[in-house]
Protein backbone atom coordinates (compact mmCIF):
# COMPACT_ATOMS: atom_id res chain seq x y z
CA UNK A 1 0.00 0.00 0.00
CA UNK A 2 0.72 3.62 -0.77
CA UNK A 3 1.18 6.18 1.59
CA UNK A 4 -1.41 8.04 -0.19
CA UNK A 5 -3.63 5.08 0.35
CA UNK A 6 -2.93 4.52 3.82
CA UNK A 7 -3.89 8.03 4.71
CA UNK A 8 -7.05 7.54 2.65
CA UNK A 9 -8.09 4.44 4.83
CA UNK A 10 -7.09 5.99 8.03
CA UNK A 11 -9.35 9.34 7.08
CA UNK A 12 -12.06 6.97 6.23
CA UNK A 13 -11.78 5.31 9.14
CA UNK A 14 -11.32 8.36 11.43
CA UNK A 15 -14.88 9.82 10.20
CA UNK A 16 -16.37 6.52 10.59
CA UNK A 17 -15.45 6.93 14.21
CA UNK A 18 -16.20 10.63 14.67
CA UNK A 19 -19.83 9.70 13.32
CA UNK A 20 -20.17 6.91 15.41
CA UNK A 21 -19.00 9.24 18.09
CA UNK A 22 -21.59 11.56 17.48
CA UNK A 23 -24.67 9.17 17.42
CA UNK A 24 -23.75 7.87 20.36
CA UNK A 25 -24.18 11.33 22.13
CA UNK A 26 -27.55 12.26 19.81
CA UNK A 27 -28.79 9.15 21.21
CA UNK A 28 -27.56 9.35 24.82
CA UNK A 29 -29.32 13.57 24.62
CA UNK A 30 -32.68 12.26 23.11
CA UNK A 31 -33.06 9.88 26.01
CA UNK A 32 -32.27 12.07 28.26
CA UNK A 33 -34.52 14.63 27.21
CA UNK A 34 -37.35 12.17 26.46
CA UNK A 35 -37.27 10.98 30.02
CA UNK A 36 -37.23 14.70 31.35
CA UNK A 37 -40.24 15.25 29.06
CA UNK A 38 -41.98 12.20 30.11
CA UNK A 39 -41.36 12.65 33.93
CA UNK A 40 -42.77 16.40 33.40
CA UNK A 41 -45.92 15.02 31.95
CA UNK A 42 -46.06 12.41 34.52
CA UNK A 43 -45.63 15.43 36.88
CA UNK A 44 -48.47 17.47 35.10
CA UNK A 45 -51.07 14.67 35.74
CA UNK A 46 -50.58 14.10 38.82
CA UNK A 47 -51.20 17.79 39.75
CA UNK A 48 -53.78 18.23 37.38
CA UNK A 49 -55.59 14.99 38.74
CA UNK A 50 -54.91 16.35 42.30
CA UNK A 51 -56.40 20.08 41.20
CA UNK A 52 -59.43 18.17 39.70
CA UNK A 53 -60.26 16.26 42.78
CA UNK A 54 -59.70 19.11 45.35
CA UNK A 55 -62.21 21.20 43.59
CA UNK A 56 -64.85 18.12 43.92
CA UNK A 57 -64.20 17.63 47.35
CA UNK A 58 -62.53 14.31 46.99
CA UNK A 59 -59.70 13.43 49.50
Amino acid sequence: MSVKSQAKNAAKKGAKLWAAKKGFQWTGSLLKWGAIAGVGYLGFKLAKKTMDNSEKGVH
